[in-house]
């Protein structure tokens, strides 16, 4: 808790008005602390005033440009606590949308796709051919994350080397479609399964190193 509040001048704004570390706004014309109103996405504003134009600025952008060091000229402003009112300094930091994504996940304000499907994750992965990589984009998850819930709940990741069995492709077939000109897409197509598995046994018959 910030006990004593400090004012600093608002960028490109310096001689008009000041930002306090607690997220109050002041005219420096009047000394006048600044009605704030809240922005269709739930954050604090103020309009502030310069050569007769009018400007609606994020509050907690005006702390953190005036009160936190950006050297990486990070993009966002991220509320710790996930609280859009609370735009004290010790409260926001810079960050890269990945951080500011996660953050909301980390704190329950986003829901953990993840969570939120698992069920469907989990038995659709088992029960059906899907590879990791087709199950993540459907869902719109990451690969790496959809492979940690897998390993976490007992489910085997497949690998290229069990897809004989499982996706029961026909590699002589598949390697006679290959020396007929046949392309990725139609020979997944035929056999029903993603395109990059065929992509990666064209590579390896290609190497020599496909085992029939």
């Amino acid at each position: 808790m910030i006990n004593n509040t400090v004012w600093k001048p608002v960028k490109d704004y310096e001689s008009l008005y000041e930002v306090s570390n607690t997220g109050k706004v002041k005219s420096l014309r009047n000394k006048k602390i600044l009605a704030l109103s809240i922005t269709t996405t739930g954050y604090k504003k103020v309009e502030l005033y310069k050569s007769k134009k009018k400007r609606s600025f994020k509050v907690h952008r005006l702390v953190a440009t005036a009160f936190i060091e950006n050297p990486k000229k990070l993009p966002i402003v991220n509320h710790l606590d996930g609280n859009p009112f609370n735009n004290c300094v010790e409260n926001l930091e810079w960050c890269n949308q990945k951080r500011n994504m996660q953050h909301a996940y980390d704190i329950g304000l986003i829901p953990s796709k993840l969570h939120k499907y698992k069920k469907n994750l989990l038995d659709e992965y088992k029960n059906t051919d899907i590879s990791l990589r087709a199950l993540a984009k459907k869902y719109e998850v990451s690969p790496k994350s959809l492979s940690r819930l897998l390993r976490e709940n007992n489910v085997i990741v497949r690998s290229i080397s069990d897809s004989k069995d499982f996706y029961k492709i026909d590699k002589m077939k598949m390697v006679s479609m290959f020396d007929n000109g046949k392309g990725n897409k139609e020979i997944a197509d035929f056999f029903n399964v993603n395109k990059g598995l065929i992509a990666t046994y064209r590579c390896k018959y290609k190497k020599g190193v496909l085992n029939l």
